[in-house]
């Protein structure tokens, strides 16, 4: 079943299916970024994990560069980061918080109460005056590595980006 995620990350994977091209393209880094793409690799710095479907899980501290949205006078930036929390992760500590920084802002943390769904928005404090960004991301307290599985878990994202408003 597609979520509003999934409808607002199609339009990209639309773009990068009809494309045809084995490797990405060289482009502007696109201002919002579907993670479960393979088309997302170049600006999926650190962090991530293998595709799931439509989504990927992170690491404790994961980082995407964005590019900066381009329209003539924005008042504002809003980085939005959607995915969920898993039930497996819920069983293994209870809550989390998400706490991200564009640049060198820090921005209010994510509060994650429940399993399903989480969606953060939030205003930067100034419009960036670069090209692109790097968006920093923490979730704590994470699934920690084991020793079957050498990763760390966090949070299962499936997009991230930047928009004016």
């Amino acid at each position: 079943m597609l979520t509003s995620v999934h409808m607002r990350a199609l339009p990209l994977l639309f773009v990068a299916a009809c494309s045809g091209q084995a490797t990405p393209p060289t482009h502007a880094p696109f201002h919002v970024v579907a993670v479960g793409t393979q088309e997302a690799l170049p600006q999926l710095i650190s962090g991530f994990h293998e595709i799931k479907d439509f989504w990927r899980w992170t690491a404790g501290s994961f980082v995407v560069e964005l590019g900066v949205p381009v329209e003539p006078y924005p008042r504002a930036v809003v980085l939005t980061l959607d995915g969920s929390y898993p039930e497996v992760s819920w069983r293994h500590h209870g809550p989390a918080s998400l706490q991200c920084a564009v640049g060198d802002a820090q921005l209010a943390p994510e509060q994650v109460s429940a399993v399903g769904s989480v969606h953060m928005e939030r205003d930067l404090p100034s419009i960036p005056k670069s090209a692109t960004v790097r968006v920093a991301c923490t979730i704590t307290p994470t699934i920690p590595p084991s020793s079957t599985d050498a990763r760390e878990y966090g949070l299962a994202v499936s997009l991230i980006g930047l928009r004016a408003r």
